[in-house]
Formats: structure tokens, C-alpha cells, sequence
């Protein structure tokens, strides 16, 4: 901050007005890291004054994305909105796509935190067609250079060759006519000639290892984009989820165990209190990373809108809505998608458990210890090829029964002295021998005998387990 603060007054003693929109744009982007949006504001507002007084579309562009930023996360949502809807339509003729592109995206995580889902994902499929369209701009740009480099090297080698020829036969033209009387002369061109070949070697080297050495960059400069994109995607994906504390708070015990194995999940956990009534679930959507992540954005909200919207409370029922949305949803595409989810998903009043699963299955431990499994319908939530209704077991719980929902990835996890994978006998194993302590000492347990198992193998898939106490 301090050397932003001697750049600020250099360029206004020079009047400069780029270089103290600059110098102010940094100082807010300190203040913004620090949480001190305020004061942040209040140096992109006066960037902003700049710019909008300037006649450089992008910087215009980049300051009203700021200032809806730090608004956004000042909750004065309106006015972000606002701001950054401005920018994009600054910027709309100029086509600066990598603006558009975060422009959205921040409008996406701002329509996520008031709980606008719909207009959050249209904002999210927005940022990513501008970003496809920045990319494409950017490989066409690439590629231009490199055909431009190309044609001039070929080029140069045609030059090269012609001038080597000439040199050869100028060469044997002075050894006939003059062999004896310039011997010492002929000796001395041939060494001319073999220190430029060896120069002009040297120096396409040079320029070789500089080539590769840009592309180098440019390779460790993407790899850092996509990993902070998908960084960012996180945040949107982690603040759709509900945070575990407020599953946990509605239960005499409980815990959640949520391993990614990369930075976004296909798998997620879900959660609905409908007037006592508590809904919960531990879901596996197709894939994993990114696209496991899209299509769990998708089959959350359908899942949301079963029960908010259509008031079901069943959990046959809501699998049910559940498939019927995410397939009308995918039908939308040009293309046969048939990405679905399998679920697990309960609704526990008292000691009364409905339960409905897709793939998935529920494991009941009574207090004594014996492991009951309730396996679901062997059918996916999203395209089958012959449906059924879900169907809904009840059972009745006593007190100190335990419940637990999980999705694949513990149970297919490789590892132990053979590398074999771990298999739900295990698991079985290890809750029945653990059933009788607190849900935090399970949860520690759990996770400890995932890590040792899987030992230096690389996780295979996302892990959701939850665990429940009557």
C-alpha cells in the first residue's frame, strides 16, 4: 500500500489520468483483500470517475466489474446488479470476452447468495459461453502467430539455401581460376563461411529455446486460469450446499463426511426441514470434478423444487419429481444426455424413518449392534430404459438406533496390503464395531480407516457419508 499510495502521488503530479485510475484500482484491490470494502469502494468509485471520462472501453469495463464486486460482498446486492450489468453493456460492441465472462460469473454468485438459483445458473451458462467464445478468440489469435513464424522461417531457410549457393559457387569459382594464387584467401573465406553457418546455428537455437520457453508460459499461464476457475466454481458449488452445521443442529447426533477428490464434486449432501418433518440425503451425480459438479448443480435444484415447489414429502414421491425434472432438463439439449444421480434420501419423524434410494441403500444399526441394509430401486435418477415408481420402505426406530446414508466412493476406494478395493463389507464391519460411540468419534474413526486404507493410492471417486442418531 505504500508504494501504491508514492505511485498515486507521482500520477497526479503528472496528471496522468490512466496511471492514477491505475494506482487507485490497486489500492482498492488491497482494501478489497483485507475486507475493508468500504475504503475499497471509494478508490474504484473514483477509478471509475477516470475512466468513465476516458475513452478506453476496457478499462471502463474492468472498473464497473469491480465496483459491483465489492458491493456484492457488502450485501448491497441492488446496487451490484446494477453496476455490473453496466459494465457488460459497456463493453457489449467492444466484444471483450474476458470480461463478459467474469462479469457473469460474479453476477451468478451474487444471484446464488439471495437464493436466486434459476437466474444464478442462467448468469453461470452465460459466463461459460463467453468464456468458450474468449478461448476460441484466443486460439485463433495463437494460431495466426504461429503461422506467421512459420512462414518466416521458411522463408529465411529459402534464403539461407539460395545464399549458400551462390557462396558455393562462388567458392569453386575462385578455387579454379585462382587456386594457387589465393590459397591463403580461399582458406580464409572457408573460415568465414563456417563461422556464419555456425553463428546463424546458434542463433536459430537461441530463438528455438526462446519459442519454447514462451510456450512454456503460456502452458503454466492456462493451467493457472482453468485451476482458478474451477477454484471459483467451488465457492459457487460450496455455497449452494447447505452448510453441515445446519444438518447436524436438527439431530440429537450426526456427522457428515464430504471427501472430494477433486477441487468440485459430482457427489453432495442435501437437507430440508419441512415442518419437523426432516428430509435428508447423500447423492452421487455422473462423474466427478466439473462435470460431476454441472450435474449436481441441476439435480440439487430439482431436488429443492420436489419438495419447495410440488410440497412433496414422500421420498418415493420426491425420487419421482426428482427424475421427472433433471430429464426435462436434459432434454433440453440438441444431444442424448442420460447424466443422472443415485441417492439415498430419508424422511425421519420421531422414531418413524421413510426412506426411498436410487442405486443407493440405507443402513440401520440398532443399539445391540446388528446392521440392517434396505437396498433401493436398481435405476438411476435420469434416463432409464424402463422406469418404475420409487418406492418408500417405513420403518420404526428405537431410540439409539443409528442411521447411515452414503454414496459409493468410500466402498470403491483401492487400497490395503493388495490394493483391492475396500467393499461395503468392510464398512459393515467397522460401523458394527463402532456403532456404540459418540457420532464425532464415528466420524474420526470413519475417516481415519478411509486415509489408512487408501494409504499413497489416489482417491477414485468423491465420498459422501452421513451418519444419524435417533
Amino acid at each position: 500500500m505504500q508504494h501504491y499510495r508514492k505511485a498515486l502521488e507521482i500520477a497526479e503530479k503528472l496528471g496522468a489520468d490512466r496511471l492514477i485510475s491505475a494506482a487507485c484500482n490497486n489500492m482498492a484491490v488491497v482494501y478489497e483483500n483485507q475486507e475493508q470494502y468500504d475504503q475499497a469502494l471509494t478508490y474504484y468509485n473514483r477509478s471509475l470517475e477516470i475512466d468513465l471520462a476516458g475513452s478506453e472501453i476496457e478499462d471502463l469495463g474492468i472498473s464497473w466489474h469491480n465496483v459491483g464486486t465489492v458491493k456484492r460482498k457488502m450485501k448491497r446486492y441492488p446496487e451490484a446488479r446494477q453496476a455490473l450489468l453496466t459494465g457488460i453493456a459497456t463493453i457489449a460492441e467492444a466484444k471483450i470476452h474476458y470480461i463478459t465472462t467474469v462479469s457473469y460469473l460474479e453476477l451468478s454468485t451474487l444471484e446464488s447468495e439471495i437464493a436466486n438459483y434459476k437466474q444464478a445458473f442462467d448468469y453461470l451458462k452465460l459466463s461459460t459461453a463467453y468464456s468458450d467464445s474468449a478461448e476460441a478468440e484466443s486460439r485463433m489469435q495463437e494460431f495466426n502467430e504461429l503461422q506467421f513464424k512459420l512462414d518466416f522461417e521458411n522463408k529465411e531457410a529459402v534464403l539461407k539455401a539460395e545464399q549458400e549457393k551462390r557462396d558455393a559457387i562462388t567458392a569453386q569459382t575462385i578455387r579454379v581460376n585462382q587456386f594457387r594464387s589465393y590459397a591463403l584467401g580461399v582458406g580464409l573465406l572457408l573460415t568465414l563461411v563456417l563461422t556464419l553457418v555456425t553463428w546463424q546455428g546458434y542463433r536459430r537455437k537461441r530463438k528455438d529455446n526462446q519459442l519454447i520457453e514462451a510456450r512454456n508460459r503460456e502452458v503454466v499461464a492456462k493451467n493457472r486460469e482453468i485451476t482458478e476457475s474451477i477454484t471459483y466454481a467451488k465457492r459457487i458449488q460450496t455455497a449452494i450446499l447447505p452448510p453441515p452445521s445446519s444438518i447436524i443442529e436438527n439431530f440429537s447426533e450426526a456427522f457428515i463426511i464430504y471427501i472430494l477428490k477433486d477441487i468440485v464434486a459430482g457427489d453432495f449432501y442435501w437437507f430440508e426441514n419441512v415442518n419437523g418433518l426432516k428430509i435428508v440425503a447423500a447423492a452421487d451425480c455422473t462423474g466427478h470434478g466439473v462435470p460431476g459438479a454441472l450435474v449436481s448443480i441441476v439435480c440439487h435444484n430439482a431436488l429443492n423444487r420436489s419438495v419447495n415447489e410440488f410440497n412433496l414429502t414422500d421420498p418415493g414421491a420426491i425420487l419421482d419429481k426428482t427424475r421427472t425434472l433433471d430429464v426435462a432438463e436434459f432434454e433440453k439439449s440438441a444431444e442424448d444426455v442420460k447424466d443422472g444421480m443415485d441417492i439415498s434420501l430419508c424422511a425421519i419423524s420421531g422414531s418413524e424413518v421413510k426412506w426411498s434410494g436410487a442405486n443407493n441403500a440405507l443402513w440401520i444399526v440398532i443399539h445391540g449392534g446388528s446392521l440392517t441394509e434396505i437396498k433401493g430401486n436398481k435405476q438411476p435418477i435420469g434416463k432409464a430404459d424402463k422406469p418404475v415408481s420409487f418406492q418408500t420402505h417405513i420403518s420404526e426406530c428405537a431410540t439409539g438406533d443409528s442411521l447411515y446414508l452414503l454414496t459409493d466412493g468410500y466402498c470403491d476406494q483401492f487400497g490395503g496390503p493388495k490394493g483391492k478395493k475396500l467393499k461395503s463389507g468392510g464398512l459393515k464391519e467397522l460401523l458394527s464395531e463402532i456403532h456404540h460411540l459418540p457420532m464425532v468419534e464415528q466420524k474420526k474413526s470413519i475417516e481415519s480407516y478411509f486415509h489408512r486404507w487408501k494409504g499413497d493410492l489416489e482417491q477414485v471417486d468423491d465420498v459422501c457419508v452421513i451418519g444419524i442418531r435417533l
